[in-house]
């Protein structure tokens, strides 16, 4: 059974702490409880990104943004009932209550529909020299500088086989010897792996345009240096969902100012506000996006991602952003 425990919060939590619960569940709802421990609706990622659009504050409580007349199921129910129930009203996630209306069970729609393949490319950028790590990174590539006596680069790789992915594609150009000589085909790890070996930089995307024509499925990007709880799988289930061309996901940066903040008006105090914390959504590194969109990418010319957002803008096509 699907452990949901991590998706049920109290209403009176903050919108902070609901952000740390979908991180943590990786399944983009939470269920919200009253204080008398009974169902009240749910929140998801989707929820929490209009409430950051509103200028909702972190510390908000949960109560404000939850959707109270979401859908759910109470009791035993068979196979095709939940089926049907949650294909007519469009939804992914359905609670199943008891009688008391306390959830006993999370369902997936995957759980039932196969939407989700198991052949999705997914590709690793590696080809940097990471300069802001030197010297560690003058003698080995980034990607496989060690944690706990792994490559960073395995644990990626482990992670996205663990959910199902098997065919890899590893750009790679500073030092690439070092992580072909260390992965080799992938055969050891029971994967295929393919190199995209760029001549020169081709930056965040360029090494793309060297991927095979035949691949027509939504194909999952990620930096060479990432370690991450997001479920990827989950990412391009969110893609789909949305019909979007280009994926982006975000990661919630927090700031602590270590000074106090006055605000005044010519020499009148309005306020002293102790060490504020900020919030902002930067670029987690982690992507998806249809194959079709390489035809915009150059074979020979270094193209980053806000160079590739402008391109894909003036082509008129979707992008979208999803914290995790």
């Amino acid at each position: 059974m699907l452990n949901f425990k991590k998706t049920i919060l109290n209403s009176k939590s903050t919108i902070s702490e609901a952000i740390k619960s979908l991180n943590e569940s990786g399944l983009n709802i939470i269920l919200v409880l009253d204080e008398k421990n009974k169902y009240i609706g749910t929140v998801t990622d989707g929820d929490i990104r209009r409430s950051l659009v509103n200028n909702f504050n972190l510390k908000k409580k949960i109560s404000q943004i939850t959707n109270k007349n979401s859908k759910f199921l109470i009791g035993r129910n068979s196979r095709e009932t939940i089926i049907n129930f949650m294909l007519k009203h469009k939804i992914q996630r359905l609670p199943i209550l008891s009688h008391k209306r306390f959830p006993i069970k999370l369902i997936q729609i995957e759980d039932f529909i196969k939407n989700i393949k198991n052949d999705y490319p997914f590709v690793i950028m590696a080809g940097g020299k990471g300069k802001r790590m030197m010297p560690l990174t003058k003698k080995i590539p980034k990607p496989m500088l060690k944690i706990n006596n792994k490559p960073i680069i395995e644990f990626i790789i482990e992670k996205a086989k663990k959910e199902g992915f098997k065919n890899f594609y590893i750009s790679v150009n500073y030092l690439r010897d070092k992580i072909i000589n260390h992965l080799n085909d992938g055969k050891k790890l029971n994967i295929n792996i393919k190199y995209l070996k760029e001549r020169s930089a081709l930056g965040t995307v360029g090494s793309l345009s060297m991927l095979p024509k035949s691949i027509s499925e939504p194909i999952l990007l990620t930096n060479g240096d990432i370690i991450t709880d997001l479920n990827y799988k989950n990412l391009i289930n969110f893609h789909i969902k949305n019909k979007a061309d280009l994926t982006v996901s975000m990661g919630l940066q927090q700031y602590e100012n270590p000074f106090g903040i006055i605000n005044s008006k010519g020499t009148k105090l309005i306020s002293l506000i102790e060490k504020p914390i900020t919030y902002n959504y930067v670029n987690a590194g982690i992507y998806v996006l249809n194959s079709n969109l390489v035809n915009y990418i150059s074979k020979t010319k270094k193209m980053d991602i806000p160079e590739f957002l402008k391109t894909l803008s003036k082509k008129k096509k979707k992008y979208v952003f999803t914290p995790f």
